[in-house]
């Protein structure tokens, strides 16, 4: 009652005649007005949103009414939460997220949610220490939506460490993962994979892209990392061979980049005629792509870099 009687809409708009039904009981932002100060901006604008989020899930708006009476209201924090987001107004969410926080304690759920709203702000320290909550809690079980939660507070965990170049605890956080989830081993090994070779740890990286491709051999994702990583290691030989794999399965004139690098990986076993060979094709693609007039710039300096091996300087110009 409070919270209607505060509401300057209440006494002019009593039914709502596009649908016949009383407008009062449809307007869920109605009880931010305990929130908002006087001639918020925000009022048109949390209306607007109201009506599209109902569009969705008529009752998903509904818990906010809790939220504007008593703020300690958990069930409320969530939609609140999604509206700010929509609003592009996270500031204004920032003390309920930490009053959530301190309010539920080993909760997966919420943990994972206010870590992921951290992330998408970018206030990266607090989102990990929301995560390494969520990695403390104990494992769900029969609940397939907390397990969903989990594993994706792992990956950005995983890659929030890895910024901070901690290769350690994001290795942890992806075996966790694999313990966590029925996920396939090729999606944690390719990841694992992916942490070793940002850090140049070559063959430690080849391990785990092997494991992908023993495990699906038309991976190309995992290929690609095999050649550059054998590429690398100086393995030129093994890297010829991923190479030639990734470009049986890529035909199309985006793979111009790994046949370039198996022109050089040719060049530098002395399969020169080879080389030549390779190089002369990657030259037709990209000299079609430059009359598309791309945009790429890459194109138009490897074509250049091209033409000058073939002594065609004045083209290459």
């Amino acid at each position: 009652q409070r919270a209607r009687a505060a509401s300057p809409r209440q006494d002019s708009e009593d039914t709502d005649h596009r649908n016949a039904r009383p407008a009062v009981a449809e307007r869920p932002f109605e009880p931010f007005d305990a929130l908002l100060e006087p001639r918020d901006p925000l009022r048109e604008r949390l209306d607007r949103v109201g009506d599209r989020i109902r569009q969705v899930d008529p009752v998903a708006v509904r818990p906010l009414r809790p939220l504007a009476l008593d703020p300690d209201a958990d069930a409320a924090y969530p939609y609140f939460l999604r509206c700010c987001l929509d609003l592009d107004t996270p500031q204004r969410a920032l003390p309920y997220l930490q009053r959530w926080s301190e309010r539920r304690p080993g909760d997966l759920k919420a943990h994972a949610r206010i870590g992921m709203y951290y992330d998408h702000m970018g206030i990266d320290a607090a989102a990990l220490a929301e995560f390494e909550k969520v990695r403390r809690c104990p494992p769900p079980a029969n609940d397939p939506a907390a397990v969903e939660l989990l594993v994706h507070a792992l990956d950005r965990l995983a890659q929030l460490r890895l910024d901070q170049r901690q290769l350690d605890k994001a290795l942890e956080c992806f075996e966790h993962m694999r313990l966590a989830t029925d996920k396939p081993d090729t999606v944690i090994d390719y990841k694992i994979g992916e942490a070793y070779y940002e850090f140049d740890q070559f063959p430690q990286a080849i391990t785990y892209f092997e494991k992908v491709r023993a495990a699906k051999p038309t991976h190309l994702g995992a290929l690609r990392y095999l050649a550059i990583c054998y590429d690398q290691a100086e393995q030129y030989e093994h890297a010829i061979v991923a190479t030639q794999s990734f470009l049986r399965l890529m035909q199309a004139d985006a793979a111009w980049v790994m046949r370039a690098h198996l022109a050089d990986l040719y060049e530098k076993t002395l399969q020169r005629d080879k080389a030549q060979q390779t190089r002369a094709a990657v030259r037709q693609t990209l000299i079609k792509r430059v009359a598309e007039d791309t945009t790429d710039l890459t194109e138009y300096s490897h074509l250049a870099r091209i033409l000058r091996l073939d002594r065609r300087y004045e083209e290459a110009v």
